[in-house]
């Protein structure tokens, strides 16, 4: 049985009977309307005695030209003053016109590096801006670790360490 919304259509060869072992390739193709919104439905397959229901999702996203909204590691620079301050400005750019939430959590903390803002708005069609601070105390390597978390559907969360020596 074919979605029930005209948001989904569904394509497939029909090959009669299907033994167990056997697929059969089915394609989804999925037509929103002028709404930035959550779309769900289900293909439903009738068998013997019994039904599958395979559920399909749509749903808008940050950014879909990127697999991930900040780097994985930030590398703030080596043989650096102690007393100073580092800076590295990351962008998390959305091509969405819908706004998300972020939140960001010190996973691994060093006294020395910070982060700002911790949470806030993912404006949309724009850049939202993520300032990365050094400043060194010692003379050692700092390393710190956070997670990034966003409203968007099905997120999964990211992990940023940042790195500096003085």
């Amino acid at each position: 049985m074919p979605p029930a919304t005209p948001f989904f259509k569904i394509k497939y060869n029909k090959k009669g009977m299907i033994p167990s072992g056997i697929s059969e390739d089915i394609y989804v193709q999925f037509t929103p309307n002028d709404e930035y919104k959550y779309f769900y439905d289900s293909i439903r397959i009738h068998c013997e005695g019994d039904k599958i229901l395979i559920p399909i999702h749509a749903f808008p996203v940050i950014n879909t030209k990127k697999d991930s909204l900040l780097p994985k590691e930030i590398d703030m620079g080596r043989s650096l003053k102690v007393g100073s301050a580092y800076q590295k400005h990351v962008n998390i750019e959305s091509n969405c016109p819908v706004n998300f939430e972020f939140e960001i959590k010190e996973v691994k903390g060093h006294p020395d590096i910070r982060v700002a803002p911790m949470s806030g708005d993912i404006v949309g069609n724009s850049n939202t801006e993520i300032t990365f601070s050094y400043n060194p105390t010692t003379f050692t390597t700092a390393e710190a670790e956070f997670e990034v978390r966003t409203s968007e559907f099905d997120f999964n969360p990211q992990i940023v360490r940042i790195v500096g020596s003085a």
